[in-house]
């Protein structure tokens, strides 16, 4: 899980979660504060499997 802010391209978060067989479980909370720049940002979860073929869901989040 990335957290990138858009206009900076800086990557706040970089979060690692780890699947078991064919599920697994991230459960992570993101706080947005005072060291977090306002402003819009991409939240991009990425997965990989053994053979590094990966899918990725991307969400545009405002911060203001």
């Amino acid at each position: 899980i990335k957290l990138i802010h858009k206009t900076s391209n800086k990557n706040y978060k970089d979060i690692d979660g780890t699947f078991t067989g064919k599920s697994g479980t991230i459960n992570e909370k993101i706080v947005f504060d005072a060291a977090l720049p306002k402003g819009e940002y991409l939240l991009l979860i990425e997965a990989f499997d053994l053979k590094n073929n990966d899918a990725d869901a991307e969400f545009d989040v405002v911060w203001d």
